[in-house]
């Protein structure tokens, strides 16, 4: 059950659903890594499908990256693990977030500023790929759309010989007009 698949989003039935091993209600957190091996985590509620106005899910995204920052300080502060935090949105007009843990900034400082630049190259790639797509897409169609034009017009000048001459000579016997848009 994928973040896409609907029962990821499935309504409120207003029953409680009891997440167990046996009954895992919502699926699991996909990606979720415990070293190189996959964790299979259960995810305890219900995901909101994806917003369709992008502006809406960049908007839900600075509200949603700012909650899961102050909830990693705090992990970071209660326990006093190494955290390290990134994200970016592929809408965003701001650079990419990322948050190191006091104890990793103390433990191993390089580290940190290495994890921490990693990231904001992968996001600065990442945006430069789409944006490059884009720009690719769009050439693409203005290429297309001036070939369609020209052959629009070969065809609108094609169309009036053809007329002049059965105007000057009558019917082409040799060649079949078509009713026109066919």
């Amino acid at each position: 059950m994928g973040v896409g698949s609907p029962s990821a989003y499935a309504g409120r039935s207003g029953q409680r659903v009891r997440v167990t091993r046996a009954n895992p209600a919502y699926g699991h957190v996909e990606g979720l890594m415990r070293g190189y091996a996959p964790w299979a985590l259960r995810r305890s509620r219900l995901i909101h499908p994806p917003e369709s106005d992008g502006t809406k899910r960049s908007t839900r995204f600075a509200r949603l990256i700012e909650d899961l920052a102050i909830r990693s300080k705090s992990v970071a502060a209660e326990t006093g693990c190494w955290l390290f935090l990134g994200a970016h949105h592929p809408g965003a007009t701001l650079p990419p977030v990322h948050y190191s843990s006091p104890r990793l900034r103390e433990d191993d400082a390089t580290g940190a500023d290495d994890l921490g630049g990693a990231f904001l190259k992968i996001a600065t790639a990442l945006r430069q790929s789409r944006r490059r797509e884009a720009l690719d897409l769009s050439k693409a169609l203005r290429q297309l759309e001036g070939e369609h034009q020209q052959v629009v017009l070969e065809k609108d000048r094609a169309e009036a010989l053809v007329s002049a001459y059965e105007a000057e000579f009558g019917h082409l016997p040799m060649c079949t007009r078509r009713p026109h848009g066919a």
